[in-house]
């Protein structure tokens, strides 16, 4: 349940679809994209007032066109002007202390206290304990394109990790509008550093939509309005709805369909969940009916009690972050036995799995090894494989199993095993 929330407000649905009140089904047709929201004027990001319907999860996102971000490099003026970051640590935490890290990350003609100003989230951190740290661009105008912003980042974050003493495994990143640009830009491309992401209306570019690699799993949450243009509506080839964007990072983050879970953090504020996902990792997706362009409560047509913030953390700070190797929790091998006759030895390991793998098993004892590759299947949690090699008895195998999942993630496990 999001802090600050009564329990009454949070109740989770169940099942797949949801079924609501009068105007939890409004609700609702937002979540399955059968509402309508106000278009854009092209590359303003505010209403005109016209309505257009959001595409669909069903409908699949095939970019074709050229990069939304203005990619150009800075000046050395502007780079010379770049605002100073804000860094708020609260009084109340040691020193000594390892605590979380969360980073804001501003929006068009905005700055590192605009952020501050909207987000509020040294409120939280005061109440929670963790470190806030709010950068700026080096382009008002097109703030996180330029190439330097990303190469500042980049190295801005582990001289914050260090010097504020920051829980590694817990750096987390939000933005707002443009800001998430950047945001899931970290979450793609610093994904061994960032444990979860939120994105507050904002819309992922085709190109990173289409790009994005991350080499271990990065939780994302998405909170758009159902009235803010194409950020909800999208642009077919150009820049994917929320949905397309939501169902991108449960690939992404390897999630299975179900279970999904929805929640009704307002009467207008619906959120959906996916969790069975890997090594823990979870992709969310909040609609807020009618609300334009901003953070709420500070949008037009969001509810004036809802926090934005505290939806945002109470999904960040749930996560931590994904290991960069397997570990046994990602496969662990239960049984591995060898059987001969007739000039052949039969060899079968079982398995347990969390995650779609790919397996090669080595007869490492051999002058030949012999592989056997085997590939799992998402949602599959208990796997066989099993081979056959034209080898006569021995006192005893070494069999080589060898994991990597679709990250690149590998594990290497090697047994000895006697012939029964």
């Amino acid at each position: 349940m999001t802090p600050g929330m009564s329990r009454k407000r949070g109740v989770p649905l169940r099942g797949g679809g949801l079924v609501w009140g009068l105007l939890a089904s409004v609700a609702l047709c937002g979540i399955v994209g059968c509402g309508n929201a106000a278009t854009e004027s092209a590359g303003t990001g505010r209403a005109t007032g016209d309505t257009g319907s959001a595409q669909s999860p069903g409908t699949p996102f095939v970019y074709g066109g050229p990069t939304e971000v203005h990619s150009r490099n800075c000046t050395a003026a502007q780079l010379a002007a770049r605002l100073p970051p804000i860094v708020y640590r609260p009084s109340s935490l040691s020193t000594g202390q390892k605590v979380p890290l969360v980073i804001g990350l501003h929006g068009a003609f905005g700055s590192p206290q605009s952020m501050q100003g909207i987000s509020h989230f040294e409120e939280l951190a005061n109440h929670y304990g963790f470190v806030v740290l709010y950068p700026g661009s080096c382009d008002d105008a097109h703030p996180w394109g330029p190439p330097q912003d990303f190469t500042y980042l980049k190295s801005l974050i582990p001289q914050i990790i260090a010097s504020q003493n920051i829980d590694a495994s817990r750096v987390y990143v939000a933005g707002y509008s443009a800001g998430g640009y950047a945001t899931w830009l970290t979450g793609c491309r610093l994904s061994g550093t960032v444990a979860a992401i939120a994105i507050v209306s904002g819309a992922m570019n085709g190109r990173l939509y289409t790009s994005c690699s991350p080499v271990k799993p990065v939780s994302e949450l998405l909170m758009v309005g159902t009235a803010d243009g194409t950020r909800y509506t999208g642009i077919p080839g150009r820049l994917p709805s929320p949905f397309q964007t939501t169902a991108r990072w449960r690939a992404l983050d390897g999630c299975t369909a179900t279970p999904m879970t929805a929640t009704a953090l307002l009467p207008v504020v619906a959120q959906q969940s996916w969790s069975a996902c890997i090594d823990g990792s979870a992709v969310s997706l909040v609609l807020v009916q009618g609300a334009q362009h901003g953070w709420p409560p500070y949008a037009n047509g969001a509810p004036p009690s809802y926090r934005a913030s505290l939806t945002v953390w109470a999904f960040l700070s749930a996560h931590t972050a994904a290991p960069l190797s397997l570990t046994t929790s990602d496969a662990r091998l239960l049984s591995l036995k060898a059987t001969s006759g007739g000039g052949r030895t039969k060899f079968s390991a079982r398995l347990r799995v969390s995650e779609p793998l790919t397996i090669v098993a080595t007869l490492g004892s051999s002058r030949r090894p012999r592989r056997t590759i085997y590939l799992t299947r998402l949602g599959q949690r208990t796997v066989t494989v099993s081979w056959s090699l034209a080898v006569g008895p021995r006192s005893s195998y070494r069999v080589v199993l060898t994991l990597r999942d679709s990250y690149g993630r590998t594990r290497r496990i090697t047994r000895s095993v006697s012939a029964g």
